[in-house]
């Protein structure tokens, strides 16, 4: 009989769970490991591979909401094998090496009497820390998550003399990096071997390595022009030094002055990194001065895949204007973002200065009396560069040509000649695709180049950094942005979930004003920099920045796909029967705007469900059940200055025995009084109303262990359950 595992764990002889276990070495050695087989034998077969039964236990984390690694998946796993004749730890653990190989680990339904394993499987992937071998004959390989964001601090660029960027040392990376924003070769992109491509060869061959030197930099075309005259100015290092001395005349009095620049060495810093409209503190390079002039070179930010949009710059508390007509007192962009830098024109440099590839660069001028120092403070408020953006394909066409993608939505960022990533779709193979031709109506339509395709098709994505200046203020795309600077890559994300989360933080709704007056905007919307003083790991800013819409991070069980979606009301988020659930009534609910409408529970456990004793039900003390939540925020209603919200909940403050327990929100990217507030409510309402009796006297935290009757939400985080248990009066 055929089953999988929702249909296998309803049986009346449910088949036992089995967990398979794949190490793949660093140099490709894999070796297959099973938890189990049937009486006497030593190995089963599962995909072809045969399973040698060594796995004596197994520790996998728990899956936690809001976990502080950034998602919400098991953080880390230790596997126990049986390794008496030292086989495993010999010929592969020390042969091959362990250290960093890839643990794959499957969990799947076994009907041991047939033989027969369901048709599809639950996967996780974890890196092998290292393999310790014990006398007992027991071999112990620790393993931590596969895609860690703990060990990777953002912003993550430094300002230093090297060249930060990745050299492309393979043909397949040279063309990666030539075509496809989303690679990490992108940013540097030499590809002297390609027909559109750009740099220099070493005697007729590309060069495979760079030391990230300047000199190097220039030997390869990517400095400023290559051998054939195409502008490159990818270098970002930085390495000019202003003069070290000035002399000269004073306008005002004529008086003679001579002087030295104080240099300004690269230091511990880095290039803010900006989603949205922020102020930044920009970072000064080089500063020069005259005898009646300071002028400096100032990266605003990164800037990879476009323009970045500098609103107003201030130096020393002083706005100082654009292009002003007193060259003495004013900005001007160098570049404004994307991989190809610029020089400064400024005769300063006498062309000797560097290229900044990929950030937004301007250079200020103000008056010596106005700076109070050689190296004076800059803030910027910046509308940030564009971000990685996806849109949902409802149909793909084509007849022996081009591909047309018909979107579910009108297209406002890509057009003609632009660089697609498409995902997921059954006609175009995932990869990266020239735009030939756009429509922005509704449905947009996309038409892709170089395709010999036939057909028809559905589903998927199509991925890209907008053509156009636009940043984009939506928190999933800032999201994803911000992952992909780990390991992440397009094709680990679960694209339907994350397009339809950003629809939803797109929505328009209704709300009040500070004025009291009525008012529209998008119902999630984000705007944060990171910067040098704020720099933190990569899993503290996701974490932050999911708090700002209530965003769930959990991996698709069945395709490994990390998923995005928002936390909302059984209604929303659960409007349909649930598959896999043992409860198929409807329950009654609400939509966020307040209308009553039904949900449907991810299961309904009871005390058929729930192992004997190990059901407790607990509560957070007093001391940790915040009454007041404060969150800090750049106003977009307010110029984007600096403000606070704090929001106290009057009846959990009576409960606490008139107990004032405060508590600053870590989030990320709140732009407005409306947001921060409903997300300080939601935070309330989770700590201090999950009761049976809808007060305010603190949420039930329950804890049990259950069967595989509940594993179809291994991957459903944030699913919305129901529980009944009679003795102690929950129905």
């Amino acid at each position: 009989m055929s089953f999988n595992i929702i249909t296998g764990k309803e049986l009346a002889e449910a088949p036992r769970p089995l967990m398979l276990c794949r190490i793949v070495a660093l140099d490709g050695d894999t070796v297959y490991l099973s938890s189990a087989a049937t009486t006497g034998a030593t190995s089963l077969t599962y995909g072809g591979n045969a399973y040698v039964c060594k796995v004596q236990d197994q520790a996998i984390d728990a899956i936690v909401a809001m976990s502080a690694q950034g998602y919400d998946i098991p953080g880390t796993f230790q596997l126990t094998l049986a390794d008496g004749d030292a086989d495993l730890y010999v010929n592969h653990a020390i042969a091959h090496g362990w250290k960093g190989a890839t643990l794959t680990v499957t969990l799947l339904l076994w009907d041991a009497l047939a033989g027969a394993f369901s048709t599809d499987a639950y996967m996780w992937d974890f890196t092998v820390e290292y393999a310790e071998a014990q006398a007992n004959g027991v071999l112990r390989v620790p393993c931590v998550s596969r895609n860690s964001m703990a060990r990777l601090k953002v912003p993550n660029v430094p300002r230093q003399r090297r060249c930060p960027w990745v050299f492309p040392s393979t043909a397949e990376q040279r063309l990666e990096g030539l075509i496809d924003p989303t690679s990490p070769h992108y940013q540097c992109g030499y590809s002297p071997d390609l027909s559109v491509g750009v740099g220099n060869l070493n005697s007729g061959s590309p060069f495979t390595t760079c030391a990230f030197t300047r000199e190097d930099c220039v030997a390869r075309g990517m400095h400023n022009l290559d051998s054939s005259a195409r502008p490159t100015r990818r270098f970002g290092g930085d390495t000019w030094i202003a003069p070290e001395d000035f002399r000269g005349r004073k306008y005002t009095d004529g008086a003679k002055v001579t002087g030295f620049n104080t240099p300004n060495p690269p230091g511990n810093s880095w290039w803010p990194k900006v989603y949205g409209k922020q102020w930044v503190d920009g970072v000064n390079l080089a500063p020069a001065q005259e005898p009646n002039s300071i002028r400096s070179e100032c990266v605003v930010c990164e800037a990879f895949h476009g323009p970045a949009n500098v609103m107003k710059v201030v130096v020393n508390g002083h706005e100082v204007p654009q292009n002003n007509r007193d060259q003495l007192f004013t900005w001007r962009y160098v570049t404004q973002g994307g991989r190809q830098g610029a020089i400064c024109s400024d005769a300063i440099f006498d062309s000797q200065g560097d290229p900044h590839g990929s950030t937004c660069k301007i250079e200020w001028v103000v008056p010596t009396e106005l700076a109070g120092g050689s190296n004076p403070s800059v803030r910027v408020l910046v509308d940030g560069p564009p971000v990685l953006m996806g849109y949902a394909i409802d149909s793909a066409s084509a007849s022996g040509g081009e591909i047309t993608l018909t979107l579910t939505s009108a297209n406002p960022a890509f057009g003609y000649g632009a660089t697609v990533n498409v995902v997921g779709n059954s006609l175009a193979a995932d990869g990266v695709y020239q735009v030939s031709a756009a429509t922005s109506g509704y449905p947009g339509t996309i038409t892709l180049a170089g395709t010999s395709a036939t057909g028809s098709g559905v589903g998927g994505a199509v991925f890209a950094y907008p053509a156009k200046m636009y940043s984009g203020y939506n928190p999933v795309w800032h999201l994803m942005d911000l992952l992909t600077l780990g390991a992440w890559t397009l094709g680990d994300f679960d694209v339907a979930s994350w397009v339809g989360s950003a629809a939803y933080c797109s929505e328009t709704i209704t709300y009040a004003d500070l004025h009291g007056d009525s008012a529209t905007h998008e119902r999630f919307r984000s705007s944060f920099a990171l910067e040098t003083a704020s720099r933190q790991t990569l899993a503290q800013a996701v974490t932050a920045l999911r708090q700002c819409a209530g965003i769930i991070l959990s991996r698709n069980p069945s395709t490994g796909k990390l998923t995005c979606n928002i936390k909302r009301t059984l209604a929303e988020q659960q409007p349909a029967a649930v598959d896999g659930s043992n409860y198929s009534t409807a329950v009654s609910s609400h939509l966020a705007d307040g209308t009553p409408a039904n949900g449907y529970l991810a299961y309904l456990f009871d005390g058929g469900s729930i192992e004997k004793d190990s059901l407790r039900l607990t509560q957070r003390s007093i001391s940790d059940s915040p009454n007041r939540i404060s969150i800090q925020f750049q106003d977009e209603d307010n110029e984007y200055q600096t403000d606070s919200v704090s929001v106290v909940e009057p009846d959990a403050f009576e409960a606490s025995g008139l107990q004032e327990v405060a508590n600053t929100l870590q989030i990320l990217g709140v732009p407005n009084f409306d947001q921060a507030s409903r997300r300080a409510n939601v935070e309330h309402a989770e700590t201090h109303y999950g009761n049976p009796r809808d007060d305010a006297g603190g949420t039930i935290q329950i804890e049990f262990t259950t069967s595989m009757k509940a594993a179809h939400l291994a991957g459903s985080v944030g699913a919305i359950c129901g529980l009944t248990y009679e003795q102690l009066g929950l129905s």
